[in-house]
């Protein structure tokens, strides 16, 4: 009993906190980007830092670990009771009753659904975090003011934490409309 909360806290719980980590970093580090060359780059490294599992998985692991996970057959968990019987001539026929929300998720692709909340997620938090409303009725959003960090040492605090010290000026402001 005790293993399957272990399991669920540490390992679910860890990969959930990397995967928005890097999420979150990688779509940052994006929106920095100042040209597309730059762009490009940055999504082929986050493509190889997202296969990093993949690959000391395919590396790390015996053959015949890899012929099991290969030939793992899906485990059917519906009930009996789960089903409606009709008899058609003699013969009893097994059917599955379809619900209006089961077809919506039929026809809904999960992945890209996934893919598009989790973008529409991160450029609102990319916008409220590092920009700033400035539209009089009219959403006109510009960067915050921008400061370099006091040091280039990047501890473990720093990274789970968010905790970079800054310089009291900025290198960076929005220049005014007005010249």
């Amino acid at each position: 009993r005790y293993w399957k909360a272990f399991n669920f806290i540490f390992i679910l719980g860890s990969r959930v906190l990397i995967l928005s980590f890097v999420a979150w970093e990688g779509f940052y580090y994006l929106m920095e980007s100042p040209g597309i060359v730059e762009s490009v780059l940055g999504a082929v490294s986050l493509t190889f830092v997202i296969s990093i599992d993949e690959l000391v998985v395919s590396n790390c692991t015996t053959h015949a670990s890899k012929y099991l996970m290969q030939n793992l057959e899906p485990y059917d968990l519906r009930l009996e009771s789960d089903f409606t019987q009709v008899t058609v001539d003699g013969v009893k026929l097994q059917s599955e009753p379809i619900t209006r929300f089961q077809m919506f998720m039929i026809a809904i692709p999960k992945r890209i659904s996934l893919a598009l909340g989790l973008t529409a997620a991160l450029v609102f938090k990319y916008y409220f975090q590092k920009c700033q409303n400035i539209g009089d009725g009219v959403d006109y959003w510009v960067s915050k003011d921008m400061y370099l960090p006091v040091s280039s040492y990047y501890s473990l605090q720093n990274l789970l934490f968010g905790w970079v010290v800054h310089e009291q000026e900025p290198f960076w402001t929005m220049p005014d409309g007005d010249s």
